[in-house]
């Protein structure tokens, strides 16, 4: 292409992934309705999103939702999507993860599947409805790959002017801007995050030629990511109390959004609560060395099997967290490295 025949359209064409020639296909699997406890107990789907993600994508899904599956009541009961798909187009990946969270509907990527960008983008948005609460509902099931990665600038030309450049850098610009704002007007009434400020800067920095993956169980605990459990039980390594705990209260410092300090994972506690009140019956307490003042109360519900973690810095509750099982695991634990 000569450069002349470099417009400021071809300038927009700043995809997160390579632009595929189809849209994402829907497919229903099952009308079924279904808990959270029962989303993380098996791989369940209500409809299926796969192929790159593309313009007039987000219309579809909107029509079919309408037609599929409309808002139900408010209860404890749900869908989930499940997404495949290794691009496309970033602003239609917000206006489908924005249609997701206005319905409600739960996001899982699957064992052995990819989601990358665009995908991982509208992802981000899945949420349940729990009465009057809207929560996040981002699942990834072990053996899921996930990646984001930071806007590109694409063009047919070697040589380019520097007003197209800068009109797509502007460009840009205002997509990141709408998918931080939508990600703060999506519907949560629990003070979730939908896409944390580290996950963000993380994009960006491993700019468009590579993906930021989720890959740790730190990463779980930070950005609010479930991990489902079935077939798997808490391994020998960490069936000391003195352990897990360790790791629990850690991951829930880390979810609750404080700096990474290893001192939480070192195993080694101080029961002398001096500020903190003591656990009640039925939980156990984590007092790291050299930090009297935090406290963290910490119990595991055999039948949701989630780990509740209560935060205290001297007499104050912090926050009261509900983690997966994965919370119970050291902070660097490759999720690939969990069994199957």
């Amino acid at each position: 292409m000569q450069l002349k025949e470099v417009t400021w359209l071809a300038a927009l064409v700043w995809l997160l992934s390579t632009v595929g020639a189809v849209s994402a296909s829907l497919t229903v699997v099952s009308t079924e309705r279904y808990t959270i406890h029962e989303m993380l107990t098996a791989p369940v789907c209500n409809f299926i999103i796969t192929g790159p993600i593309e313009p007039g994508d987000d219309a579809a899904l909107q029509t079919f939702l309408d037609t599929r599956f409309p808002n139900p009541a408010p209860d404890v009961e749900g869908w989930v999507a499940c997404l495949s798909g290794e691009g496309g187009t970033f602003e239609t990946g917000i206006a489908m993860g924005t249609i997701l969270a206005q319905h409600r509907v739960a996001t899982r990527v699957r064992a052995e599947d990819s989601c990358l960008s665009a995908c991982a983008v509208a992802w981000l948005f899945g949420s349940l409805s729990e009465w009057d609460d809207t929560v996040n509902a981002r699942i990834m099931d072990r053996g899921a790959h996930i990646g984001f990665h930071a806007p590109s600038l694409r063009f047919e030309a070697d040589l380019v002017p520097g007003a197209v450049v800068q009109n797509a850098y502007a460009a840009a610009l205002v997509s990141l801007s709408n998918f931080a704002q939508a990600a703060v007007t999506a519907p949560r009434t629990t003070g979730d995050l939908v896409l944390h400020q580290d996950l963000l800067v993380n994009m960006l920095n491993v700019g468009p030629d590579d993906f930021y993956t989720l890959d740790t169980v730190a990463q779980l605990a930070r950005y609010d990511v479930l991990l489902p459990f079935y077939g798997w039980q808490f391994p020998p390594e960490i069936s000391d109390p003195e352990i897990w705990l360790s790791n629990a209260c850690g991951n829930a410092m880390l979810a609750d959004g404080d700096p990474f300090d290893p001192v939480f994972y070192d195993g080694s506690t101080s029961l002398q609560y001096a500020m903190a009140p003591e656990p009640p019956q039925g939980w156990m307490g984590f007092n790291p060395n050299d930090y009297f003042s935090h406290a963290c109360h910490i119990r595991f519900d055999p039948d949701t099997r989630f780990i509740q973690v209560r935060l205290f810095r001297g007499p104050n509750e912090r926050a009261n967290l509900f983690l997966g099982m994965y919370a119970a695991l050291r902070y660097d634990t490759r999720i690939d490295d969990l069994p199957r």
